[in-house]
């Protein structure tokens, strides 16, 4: 059932963007990301309210790509992630792609604009968030992460875990 909605989330996202379906190049590049307080470096401890939190993301790159899929501007990137099984009033600081393979800490390439002066306040502590880049993704970097998503992961962060509360690493859908 979570797998059916994720991919009517995808085509949902994905349709208003193909405005040429004969055209590959023309539509956006998605990926997804399964996130997981377990997935974090070091894992969220038992003993944290946060620790059952879940959730997925969708991000769509969306630019001018050439014939083999390459990306010839800076694409934007687009975010829509859903979190659930936190507890209400989880305040978000931060959500962004970071560079780095699982288990390992990497630095940010793309962010979200959520940051410790711009929250998020989850009122029932499952929710939908939709986020466009606060920066055009640098053409190299997003032909980069479309080569290699899994040396890629999204994560959140939140007040009661400044360093991430959940990540995942990143999949090429489309």
């Amino acid at each position: 059932m979570r797998r059916l909605a994720m991919f009517a989330l995808v085509l949902a996202i994905a349709a208003p963007a193909c405005d040429d379906d004969n055209n590959p190049t023309a539509q956006p590049i998605l990926f997804t990301a399964t996130l997981a307080t377990s997935n974090e470096v070091p894992a969220i401890p038992s003993t944290s309210s946060e620790v059952n939190g879940s959730g997925s993301v969708i991000i769509s790159f969306t630019g001018d790509r050439d014939s083999s899929g390459n990306f010839t501007s800076e694409p934007i990137a687009n975010f829509q992630f859903n979190l659930a099984n936190l507890p209400a009033g989880t305040v978000l600081r931060g959500a962004h792609i970071h560079q780095q393979v699982a288990g390992q800490n990497g630095s940010i390439v793309v962010d979200t604009g959520l940051s410790a002066s711009n929250t998020i306040t989850l009122a029932t502590g499952a929710e939908q968030i939709n986020r466009p880049a606060t920066q055009n993704v640098g053409l190299t970097l997003a032909n980069s992460i479309v080569a290699n998503p899994a040396g890629f992961y999204f994560n959140v962060h939140s007040n009661n875990h400044p360093g991430g509360v959940m990540r995942g690493q990143l999949s090429r859908v489309q």
